[in-house]
């Protein structure tokens, strides 16, 4: 699966909200997710473009989980190999025993929607604060991210607010562990996705 995404800060949610309402889309489903990232017990991933992490989603007293791989495909498209685990809590056991580190936590909740292929995730992200990113699954980059700005610009979003180049993992690194991001990222060099 090929996923394609832009990032953006936004500061208003309620303005960001209005905007939705114009586009009269359905009511969009809220949930938390938790993501849990992992390097293997032979290399460190941080520095390297891709990650393996848990993603726990609770909505309501409903919880699914998925163990994901993401490599980069392209500078803001990624392929991801995911499966559905039914219970994380020993899958963060058997990690644990086989040696793999856990890197980080990355907690959020997300509100979704969707307009003509495109996801909109509004997320607030624990100790980063809220973002908007606008998602398509299985095109090539070029067509994705046409829609994707397209998409944007009806919404109001600009280049300025983009998050370019960085995920949640990456912006939390550097603001919790910077000696760690520095180390693995350098002082000014951005990662991709």
């Amino acid at each position: 699966m090929i996923e394609v995404e832009r990032k953006y800060r936004i500061i208003n949610i309620a303005a960001f909200r209005r905007r939705l309402s114009h586009l009269r889309l359905p009511q969009s489903k809220i949930k938390r997710q938790i993501d849990t990232y992992y390097s293997p017990p032979n290399e460190s991933f941080l520095g390297k473009p891709r990650y393996l992490r848990i993603r726990e989603s609770i909505h309501g007293r409903k919880i699914k989980a998925r163990f994901e791989y993401h490599v980069p495909y392209g500078r803001y498209a990624a392929r991801e190999y995911e499966v559905a685990i039914g219970d994380a809590h020993t899958l963060y056991d058997i990690l644990k025993r086989l040696g793999f580190v856990r890197e980080l936590v990355v907690r959020k909740v997300r509100e979704e929607w969707e307009r003509g292929g495109v996801e909109i995730e509004l997320d607030r992200v624990q100790g980063l604060g809220n973002f908007v990113e606008l998602e398509v699954m299985g095109q090539s980059q070029l067509l994705a991210l046409k829609r994707i700005d397209k998409l944007a610009r009806e919404l109001g979003l600009s280049d300025d607010d983009r998050a370019e180049g960085m995920n949640y993992f990456t912006m939390l690194l550097r603001k919790r562990r910077p000696v760690a991001y520095r180390r693995h990222y350098g002082s000014h060099s951005r990662n991709a996705r």
